[in-house]
């Protein structure tokens, strides 16, 4: 099914006069610029892979917001790592969870490589081929451990899974969610089951 923005950007292209192509593309900025809002405030649960507790700050705005995510063993109410956050600060999570996970699976294989092989040029030649934090197959793997799925959509009740068109990912984040087709797969929590029995009658 066509939305919106999809018959803007076919009247866009159809369209000749070129002002009246200037308003058609203002449209199209200004719903995209909405939807992305909207979307970035999914709440979205994440499961960590870090062995202590990881406080995400977000200061974009200047509210200084933090949010914690346990540590994989831990439990605070979601399952043991589990926490929901808005999808702006799970992508967050994601990329500082796999920063932080990788730079210590790197330092510990530089370790296990130093003590192996001997000599002057051992610390250089380990260190030039170390792991880098920017290796799709490392960030493909922990990415489908940590993005558990779309609790809910924002400004709606409840999420009905439905195919979208995402506009323009840019980003290591979005394109290995997307890649990996995590970015929007529904997770059920005990709250949406409860609330599911109750409209059923159970």
């Amino acid at each position: 099914m066509p939305t919106q923005i999809d018959s803007l950007l076919e009247k866009a292209r159809l369209t000749v006069d070129p002002e009246e192509k200037n308003k058609t593309i203002k449209e199209i900025n200004r719903l995209v610029k909405i939807e992305r809002q909207k979307r970035a405030n999914d709440l979205i649960m994440v499961h960590s892979i870090l062995d202590e507790d990881h406080v995400i700050v977000w200061d974009k705005s200047g509210a200084n917001l933090r949010y914690l995510v346990p540590s994989r063993t831990r439990d605070i109410g979601e399952g043991a790592g589990n926490k929901t956050v808005p999808r702006y600060i799970a992508i967050k999570f994601l990329r500082e969870a796999i920063t932080k996970r990788v730079t210590i699976d790197s330092a510990k294989d530089m370790n296990r490589k130093i003590k192996k092989y001997t000599g002057n040029w051992a610390a250089g030649f380990v260190e030039q081929n170390a792991i880098r934090t920017n290796n799709p197959r490392l960030w493909e793997k922990y990415a489908s451990e940590i993005w558990l799925g779309l609790v809910k959509k924002y400004g709606e009740e409840f999420y009905e899974t439905e195919d979208e068109k995402v506009v323009g990912i840019q980003n290591l984040e979005e394109d290995v969610l997307k890649k990996l087709k995590l970015e929007d797969r529904v997770v059920e929590t005990k709250k949406n089951e409860i609330i599911k029995e109750a409209e059923d009658g159970n």
